[in-house]
């Protein structure tokens, strides 16, 4: 919040002016996610907000309400799907195809996936360490501990932050014995239940795809 403010007041606004866009600006990231938006959305809401304002707009949920009509039908519904918009989502606006591409792959690859919206959250939280790309573990261990919608499902508990922090020291599995995560899995005759948080089974499954996902060659 605090960083808008002198945006705001930079426009010329007068106090009671400036007042009345950061409350519109409080309405519309707060109807989006309580916990706040990335920086770019932030910037996008704020530079809605004074167009309206300098146009004579002065109440706040006309205002806001200007401002998130101006995110477009793509971007409300990434929106209501993870609560908020993810920066990955605002990285290309010159090329709007582009972004809805890799959208509708993020819904059939991940969203849509039938996998439980848990562990599939701490499943990508856990390979994102591996991933060279670092927003990946940012944003997934952002939608497992309540920043956003884990696997964009609003039902999904969130996890405390004490438990993310115990998944991203396990140990990967080249730095491990992996015979028993081998012989776990071998295991398993019969079809189980999707592991729960921090079993044995989700850490074989783990290894294995952190194993895979790494050297598929050696998969």
């Amino acid at each position: 919040m605090s960083s808008v403010v002198p945006l705001f007041r930079s426009q010329g606004f007068d106090a009671e002016a400036a007042q009345a866009l950061i409350k519109a600006y409080d309405i519309a990231c707060r109807s989006l996610h309580p916990t706040g938006q990335p920086p770019v959305v932030q910037e996008i809401l704020a530079r809605k907000i004074i167009d309206a304002a300098q146009r004579g707009e002065r109440d706040p949920d006309r205002l806001a309400a200007t401002a998130l009509n101006s995110l477009g039908p793509f971007h409300r519904e990434v929106t209501r799907r993870f609560g908020l918009v993810p920066n990955f989502f605002m990285s290309a606006p010159d090329a709007p195809e582009i972004v809805e591409k890799l959208w509708d792959f993020a819904k059939s690859a991940y969203l849509e996936n039938p996998i439980p919206s848990l562990f599939k959250e701490r499943l990508f939280v856990f390979l994102s360490r591996f991933c060279q790309v670092r927003y990946c573990i940012v944003r997934h261990c952002g939608f497992l501990v309540g920043y956003g919608h884990s696997s964009g499902d609003p039902e999904a508990e969130p996890q405390t932050i004490e438990q993310a922090i115990k998944l991203l020291k396990i140990p990967p599995p080249w730095r491990r014995q992996l015979d028993p995560v081998y012989q776990g899995l071998t295991s398993l005759r019969t079809p189980i239940d999707w592991p729960v948080p921090d079993s044995e089974a989700e850490d074989w499954v783990f290894a294995a795809s952190a194993v895979i996902f790494v050297e598929p060659a050696k998969s």
